[in-house]
Parts: C-alpha cells; sequence; structure tokens
C-alpha cells in the first residue's frame, strides 16, 4: 500500500523540478538587421541579393523588394564584425552582432572605395614584455583597416584596443580590434569610424597580456593631422588646385560659398564623401611655395568649414575642397564633371575640357593688341515669367463667431472596402520543441494519469 503512494509522490515531485527548465529552453532571438540598400546611389532592384560575412566568410543571404532587405544573423562568436555585399559589391558598413532588431542602410558601390591615406604607427614595449611591432591604420571611405603585427610572447588570446587618451595619459577602450590569430602576432579589424576621427590626437593602440588583461604589453598614440597644403599645377593652358602631393582637388557647386558675413556650407556629406573625400586639415591650411609658377595658391584664399563631429575641412575662395576617388595619381582629373569643378588660383572655376595629363608650367606669352569693339548685339526676346514666389505668411485670426444650431443627424455612410492584405511578415527561426503552455498540458495530462491509477492502486488496497 505504502509503495504505490511513494512512487507517485515522487512521480509527481519530478515533473513539478523539470517544468522550469523545460520551459526555459527556448532558444535566444538572433541578430536582425534591416534597412534600405542601394547601389551606386540608387535602390536597389528587386531581387537583389544582400549577403552577410563573417571574417571572409558568407553566414547569411536575403533578397531586396522595394529597396529594403531584411537579414536574420544566426548568433556567432560574440563581438563579431559583420560586412555586407549587396548583389556582389561591397557596401562600407560594418555591424557589431547584437541580439534582437537594428537598423543598417547599405550604400555599395560597383567601384571599389580607393584607400586613402595610410598611417603607420611604431608599437612600443611596456613592462618589459619583449613585445613591439607596428600599427598600420588604412583609410577606406567611413571606415578604417587596422593591421597589427606584433613579435615575441604569447599572443595566442591577447587582446587590442583603440583607447582615448595618449600612452603617457591612458583612458578608457573606444574600439575593440580583433585577437591575435593562432599566435600569430597577426591581427587584422575595421573599424567602423573614418581615420579622421581617429586621428584627432586623442587616440593610441594598446596591446594587453595573454590571461592579465590589466597589463600593458606594447602602445602606439595614433598621430593627429596635420595641416593641410594646398598648392597649383597645370593641365593643358590651365592652372588648378592640387595638394602636396599633386592630387587634384574640387569643389560642389551645391555648397555654399563662404563670404566676409557668412560661413561655407558643405554638402556632400554621407554616402556622397565616399566618392569625394573632404579635404581634412588640422588647423589653418597652408599654401606651397611655388615660385616657378605664374600663379599658386593664394594664402589668403585660404580657410576652413567646421563639420558637426568637429573635423575641419579646407577651403579656398569659400568653396569647401574635395578629392574624387577615381583619382589615383597626380593629374588626373576625373572628377571634373556636372556640378563638380576645378579651382584657379583666382578661386574661379575652371569649365571647359581640362580632363587631360598636365604637362608641366607653360612660359607666359607676350601681350597681344587689343581687338576692336564689336558691335552691339539685337535685343534678346523677354524671358519666361518666373516661378510662382514663396507663400506669404499665415494672417492673425479672427474673432471666434458665434455657435451655430446643431444640424439633423446625417444618414449613415455606406461601408468603406476592405483594405489591402499586409505584406508577408520576416520568416521567423525554427521554433523549439513546442511552447511552454503546451509543455505545460502535458504534464498536468500526466499528473492526471498518474493520480487516476493512484486511487486505483488504493481501491484495491482498501
Amino acid at each position: 500500500m505504502a509503495k504505490p503512494r511513494l512512487i507517485l509522490v515522487l512521480a509527481v515531485m519530478a515533473l513539478v523540478i523539470a517544468i522550469p527548465s523545460m520551459v526555459s529552453a527556448q532558444p535566444l532571438p538572433s541578430h536582425v538587421l534591416v534597412g534600405t540598400a542601394m547601389i551606386d546611389g540608387s535602390s536597389a532592384p528587386d531581387g537583389a541579393v544582400v549577403t552577410a560575412w563573417i571574417n571572409g566568410a558568407k553566414v547569411k543571404s536575403t533578397t531586396v523588394s522595394d529597396g529594403h532587405y531584411a537579414l536574420v544573423v544566426d548568433k556567432p562568436e560574440e563581438g563579431s564584425l559583420i560586412s555586407f555585399k549587396v548583389d556582389g559589391n561591397d557596401a562600407p558598413e560594418i555591424a557589431t552582432w547584437t541580439q534582437g532588431v537594428a537598423e543598417l542602410n547599405l550604400f555599395a558601390t560597383s567601384e571599389p572605395v580607393v584607400p586613402g591615406r595610410v598611417v603607420n604607427i611604431a608599437m612600443a614595449e611596456l613592462n618589459d614584455s619583449g613585445q613591439s611591432g607596428t600599427a598600420s591604420l588604412t583609410e577606406l571611405g567611413p571606415n578604417t583597416r587596422v593591421e597589427l603585427s606584433l613579435s615575441e610572447g604569447s599572443l595566442q588570446s591577447e587582446l587590442a584596443h583603440i583607447h582615448l587618451g595618449q600612452c603617457e595619459t591612458p583612458g578608457g577602450v573606444d574600439v575593440g580590434l580583433t585577437s591575435y590569430a593562432g599566435g600569430s602576432g597577426e591581427s587584422t579589424s575595421m573599424v567602423a569610424k573614418p581615420i579622421a576621427m581617429l586621428m584627432d590626437g586623442n587616440h593610441y593602440i594598446n596591446n594587453h597580456e595573454a590571461g592579465n588583461p590589466g597589463t600593458s604589453t606594447a602602445c602606439g598614440n595614433i598621430p593627429s593631422y596635420v595641416a593641410a597644403t594646398v598648392a597649383t599645377a597645370w593641365a593643358g593652358l590651365s592652372q588648378y588646385l592640387v595638394d602636396d602631393r599633386g592630387m587634384s582637388l574640387y569643389m560642389f557647386t551645391v555648397d555654399v560659398q563662404g563670404t566676409d558675413s557668412t560661413d561655407p556650407v558643405a554638402n556632400c556629406t554621407g554616402p556622397c564623401a565616399n566618392f569625394w573625400p573632404p579635404l581634412w586639415t588640422a588647423g589653418d591650411p597652408v599654401a606651397m611655395d611655388q615660385p616657378e609658377f605664374r600663379d599658386g595658391a593664394n594664402a589668403e584664399m585660404l580657410g576652413t568649414v567646421e563639420w558637426e563631429d568637429g573635423r575641419l575641412q579646407a577651403t579656398y575662395n569659400g568653396y569647401p575642397l574635395y578629392y574624387y576617388f577615381k583619382d589615383l595619381a597626380r593629374g588626373e582629373v576625373y572628377g571634373q564633371y556636372g556640378d563638380w569643378f576645378l579651382l584657379a588660383p583666382q578661386g574661379t572655376l575652371l569649365v571647359g575640357g581640362t580632363n587631360v595629363d598636365p604637362a608641366g608650367p607653360l612660359q607666359n606669352g607676350q601681350d597681344g593688341e587689343d581687338g576692336d569693339d564689336g558691335d552691339d548685339g539685337d535685343d534678346g526676346d523677354d524671358g519666361a515669367r518666373g516661378a510662382e514666389g514663396p507663400e506669404g505668411p499665415e494672417g492673425t485670426a479672427g474673432p471666434s463667431g458665434s455657435a451655430g444650431n446643431t444640424g439633423p443627424a446625417g444618414l449613415q455612410g455606406a461601408a468603406g472596402p476592405a483594405g489591402n492584405a499586409g505584406s508577408a511578415g520576416i520568416q521567423g527561426e525554427d521554433g523549439g520543441s513546442g511552447s511552454a503552455l503546451a509543455i505545460i498540458a502535458l504534464i498536468l495530462s500526466i499528473v492526471s494519469l498518474l493520480g487516476a491509477g493512484a486511487v486505483f492502486f488504493l481501491r484495491r488496497g482498501s
């Protein structure tokens, strides 16, 4: 009699104990990325494939619909960086895996992002670690590639970061870098920050001892930008502005030219700056001394415009200055088209066929005689009517009128048509072995059966 009762009690207790673990054994949500997808400034076509990559391996893909994408990335290693392609074209955006939903707009280009300046940094030994080496920063549009190479020591699990401050005045971590692979002393990271934000005189790279991250083994300060230098070069019969490396500089007619009373405004921001990188400067830009040229850069025309993040862009005659991403060598002026123009040393726009390799400075010829005045031209036709002016300001409100009598109730209107069906949602991940409610229902059924069996045994015993 006592044995069946004991068995029943133990079975019920086992089921009750198992309920919490069965209910909680549900899969964690993945990282869901949603946003727009563009190629060369236009929405990606329907059916374009968006792929996610981690450590050079493709992990997930989806297709574009109406210019938008939604991508589910299962949980990788903590802190993994995700890169993207749109129809096989690289997008500069980088995402860090996090649980839940995040918005990320992708701006892919059919032309690869041309690497900009490269900054090499010496990593000095700290705390008798025996480790030293180099860090290399490469400008890749809005991102920066960081390559570390250290010697000696156990590099299997050592961590590296970009910190705020300087090696002599250390601060907190700003950006985490990839740990060293296989004890090689080699590490490559993609940092989702433009190189200008790291070259502000307040960042350094630090390496930490394996198993003791509080101890640093090597450190190097990231240098700050120097003042930009503006010079001149020749294209055919025209002089135009270049930097100290001879790379062509451009102005954008959509920008607002600065004057004595107004500040310049740079309107080529965001994805536009990937194709037209600004000429950044630390402090006031300087003009190169070029006595061999007829007209050099005019130092009095140089200035700056400050961006919202505090960076300074060099200006000339009030025009913000830019590079063009397809100009890969001095003398190339492929950016002279549309709303983009080279600038003469006088601060005026160069128009016309200047897209030729400069042949070097030309000798000044003798001034020719003044020509005769031409005849007056015929009066031109009346111009077209101008566009309608802006709407005037709203007038002051008049006094309120007296309340009118309540009108009779109107007839009930006809029922409106049914709305269109909503678009299908993102397919959810595979569910577990059943919901918690289903598990509990099963448990209750088992308990009921065991209870019935217990009654049977009790009756037999009596």
